[in-house]
């Protein structure tokens, strides 16, 4: 039987060591948080795992040998989340079954994660998605997760004035806007055949309310009701934003068509990662947006009338402006 004390990092799910006894090992990590080695006081490295896409793991040694599982009791593994067995890992909300790439059981928020497949991982993205707390949606991250060494990174930005995006080398005041919608990515062949929509018909959508507004610091998540006249329109669908760049030095990174439910449409606004102390800039885009709904029936779409104004602020690294207005 294993007693363990462990010591856990600033980032979600990362643990940086553990104590047994007189032994502590240290772990390592990569850019997703699935750890890749164990090492000892010495740095020496006593155990490794490989994960494929999905993160079923293969346990070796320290000379390299494959072994049936960690010698050292060790359960963190893919995402750094904790393994079971038979390639099963505890997601929190959900078990997540590897060798499957699904989890075990439906999205608990139902069609509120922003995808009709309440059992799909990540987008079928695992390369560049986790989902920590096995609910897809507001909790999906694209390599959002903060950890430790992003502490790094918000020192060493301030002294090499080319850092302008985490991880990416770009000349100065390019920094990347995203103005994506907020869910999964809808799967273009259910609209490829979509037809015009009919405007008497009362679950027709045609113009959207701007709701409420959820600040995260240097971004922010728009809520756009959809509604018919005067009522709210509750169902499912896809959200597809016509964006043209009016104004500005920043980059622009739209989305594709999206899913969403409940009618809530969310547009983020903002840069994709935090900007660095140096940056100073602006854009201003203009928007419409389309409307695919009918699922799973008859797909039928709408072009909402209205047109809107997205602007983003930057003031020497500080976000002073992300907001979707009336254009």
């Amino acid at each position: 039987m294993f007693a363990y004390g462990n010591v856990y990092g600033k980032g979600i799910d990362e643990i940086l060591e553990r104590t047994s006894g007189t032994q502590t090992i240290y772990y390592q990590s990569d850019h997703q948080g699935s750890i890749t080695h164990l090492t000892n006081a010495s740095g020496a490295v006593i155990e490794r795992y490989r994960y494929d896409a999905y993160g079923v793991p293969t346990f070796y040694n320290a000379t390299g040998a494959v072994i049936g599982n960690s010698a050292y009791g060790n359960a963190f593994l893919f995402t750094g989340q904790p393994f079971l067995t038979w390639d099963t890992y505890l997601y929190r909300a959900r078990l997540y079954n590897a060798y499957l790439g699904r989890f075990m059981s439906e999205d608990p928020t139902l069609y509120d994660g922003g995808d009709y497949n309440l059992f799909r991982y990540c987008d079928n993205d695992p390369v560049d998605q986790v989902d920590p707390m096995g609910l897809a949606g507001n909790e999906l991250q694209t390599f959002e997760v903060h950890r430790s060494e992003d502490r790094l990174w918000d020192l060493a930005q301030h002294f090499d004035s080319s850092n302008l995006t985490h991880g990416n080398f770009l000349g100065f005041g390019q920094v990347t806007v995203t103005g994506q919608l907020a869910g999964g990515p809808a799967d273009l062949r259910t609209l490829k055949n979509a037809k015009p929509g009919n405007l008497n018909d009362r679950d027709a959508p045609n113009r959207l309310e701007l709701g409420e507004v959820d600040n995260y610091g240097h971004y922010k998540v728009q809520h756009l009701q959809l509604k018919h006249n005067s009522s709210d329109l509750t169902g499912m669908g896809v959200a597809e934003e016509h964006v043209v760049k009016k104004s500005g030095n920043l980059n622009l990174e739209p989305s594709g068509p999206t899913l969403f439910s409940r009618g809530d449409i969310r547009d983020r606004v903002g840069p994709k990662t935090r900007p660095a102390a140096n940056i100073t800039g602006e854009l201003t885009t203009r928007q419409t947006y389309r409307i695919y709904y009918g699922f799973p029936y008859e797909v039928h779409y709408y072009d909402i009338p209205q047109v809107f104004k997205q602007h983003t602020h930057i003031e020497q690294g500080k976000v002073t402006a992300a907001d979707v207005t009336p254009w």
